[in-house]
């Protein structure tokens, strides 16, 4: 890949127009005058920012009380990085513990993109804030008024090696289908007919309980 030549082209640009000593050439005075355009300045200004490698978000250091009565391995602290997006996930009360539990995880939102935070994980704190008192809409609200880093402690659903996988499969049919001859079918109009021979592109997951694997294609 193409690697920048240098790394502060907006301070070359800015020495550049303080040479103005003396008499200029036409070449000389439509470079100042390009030079001197704000839509220059900004693209010399993005190619810094890349060339130095600034885009990526400076995040504030962890917090040191991280002492819990909870187990150590039990605990997880999540950043996460946030604009003006929901935070793209949904949270319950279990009626049987009283603790608040991620319910719903969507699909390119700022929790399914960090690939930290899954359905079923127990929400303990928001920004350092303790939330089990709180109620499901009130802790939505608290998450969808926090902008920038957003920290969460979270007591995993299940171990690493049990986590959901997800791959691409394609998948290919082996006969004709017409939904509005499938009388086994709830709602035909939204059936999807299709030919055989065609493919089909989805995502897998598989979901280890014990010895026994679980395959779901959506």
């Amino acid at each position: 890949s193409p690697t920048p030549v240098l790394h502060s082209a907006s301070c070359l640009a800015e020495d550049v127009e303080e040479l103005q000593n003396g008499p200029l050439e036409d070449d000389e005075r439509e470079l100042l005058l390009l030079l001197s355009t704000p839509h220059l300045k900004a693209v010399l200004s993005a190619h810094d920012t890349v060339a130095q490698k600034k885009f990526d978000p400076v995040l504030p250091p962890l917090p040191d009380d991280l002492d819990d009565d909870l187990e150590e391995e039990s605990v997880k602290i999540v950043r996460l990085v946030k604009n003006k997006e929901p935070l793209g996930a949904t949270i319950r009360r279990d009626e049987a513990t009283g603790a608040v539990i991620v319910a719903r995880i969507m699909r390119g939102g700022a929790a399914d993109r960090s690939g930290l935070v899954h359905v079923g994980d127990e929400l303990r704190e928001v920004n350092g804030n303790l939330i089990t008192h709180k109620r499901p809409d009130e802790i939505s609200q608290i998450l969808s008024q926090s902008q920038g880093s957003i920290t969460l402690k979270i007591i995993p659903a299940v171990a690493e090696e049990d986590k959901l996988k997800e791959s691409r499969v394609y998948i290919r049919a082996l006969f004709d289908y017409t939904p509005f001859e499938d009388k086994a079918t709830p709602c035909q109009e939204a059936g999807l007919p299709f030919k055989r021979g065609i493919f089909f592109r989805g995502w897998a997951t598989v979901t280890c309980v014990g010895s026994l694997r679980l395959f779901c294609w959506a």
